[in-house]
């Protein structure tokens, strides 16, 4: 007993490194290394899920080498090996517990990678919606996998099955931001933001009480640069839900753009104070009472178009 005790105490602390070195000290490789130990010592679905989601990190590190640097054959070398790890991590995760969705989740998740047409890897595509839909199978009553099937739907722009698992999600879920918000971006992917934002202003008259839909009508005429509209649909989703800092986001964002500089430092200023660790927010308030761009000291220039909503709500 001691010894099985001694065993998981030690995987653990390697676990933990591993967290550790990804997080706080930004190192993949020091994070693989620890995360490998981890599962020497006790291997197990949670060990292998977690070196997948590492192999991910390191993927998008290698495909992003200067290739004035580093050869191509290279970087397609280092490519290959670090795809087969991730791949190998992930069904070893799968074949320890194929009940656990998370586990059909993380091979998902590394075949989507890898599923963009342009990378023309055959199979991938099919591999990461198997993946998906045997998660769903498993978890049924969760929108997230919706989501992972509606994002993998986008990438091949079938906009049709991306509405669909989406509207899905928003029916287990009818608050779901991160659904809503997906939703705003298939429309513009598939020039109708007219239509849906007919479809979602009829959908406010039906449930006007849902902050949600409001949040989805003022990121849509956001997107056609409609910010008088944009500013109506934020202002009545914040009315029903003071604290919706996603909300107030793209509200600053209306408010500067029609010249309102000191309703858009509120609006940032009131999300710090729920987010006060949030540098973005920090940088745009400096930015606008400089008289700076919004965007001037980051990268970001079209939140809207992010994977994810920019801030992430206290309440999810």
């Amino acid at each position: 007993m001691g010894y099985g005790l001694s065993k998981n105490a030690l995987s653990l602390w390697y676990f933990q490194k591993s967290s550790e070195a990804a997080n706080k000290n930004n190192s993949i490789d020091l994070s693989e290394k620890y995360m490998l130990e981890a599962i020497k010592i006790l291997p197990t679905d949670i060990y292998y899920r977690s070196l997948a989601e590492i192999e991910l990190l390191k993927l998008n590190q290698v495909a992003t080498q200067d290739t004035n640097k580093v050869k191509l054959e290279d970087i397609q070398t280092q490519f290959n090996a670090v795809l087969t790890n991730a791949i190998t991590a992930a069904k070893s995760a799968e074949e320890l517990n194929p009940n656990n969705y998370l586990n059909w989740i993380a091979l998902g998740r590394v075949y989507e990678s890898i599923s963009a047409p342009e990378l023309q890897i055959d199979g991938a595509y099919e591999s990461a919606q198997f993946a998906y839909t045997e998660a769903l199978k498993r978890n049924p009553k969760n929108p997230g996998i919706l989501l992972f099937l509606s994002r993998l739907a986008i990438t091949h722009k079938d906009y049709v099955l991306a509405r669909s698992h989406a509207e899905e999600a928003v029916k287990l879920k009818n608050n779901y931001l991160d659904a809503y918000f997906l939703l705003s971006q298939i429309e513009v992917a598939d020039n109708n933001i007219t239509g849906a934002i007919r479809s979602v202003t009829s959908a406010s008259v039906i449930d006007p009480a849902n902050p949600a839909i409001f949040f989805q009508l003022g990121l849509l005429k956001y997107n056609i640069k409609d910010y008088d509209g944009a500013i109506s649909a934020l202002e009545k989703a914040i009315e029903m839900s003071p604290d919706y800092a996603n909300a107030k986001y793209f509200l600053g964002l209306s408010y500067e753009a029609i010249g309102e500089h000191k309703l858009a430092i509120k609006q940032f200023e009131e999300i710090r104070v729920t987010n006060p660790d949030n540098q973005e927010i920090i940088s745009i308030i400096e930015n606008l009472k400089a008289g700076k761009s919004i965007f001037s000291s980051s990268g970001q220039t079209k939140p809207e178009n992010a994977k994810t909503l920019p801030i992430k709500e206290k309440t999810q």
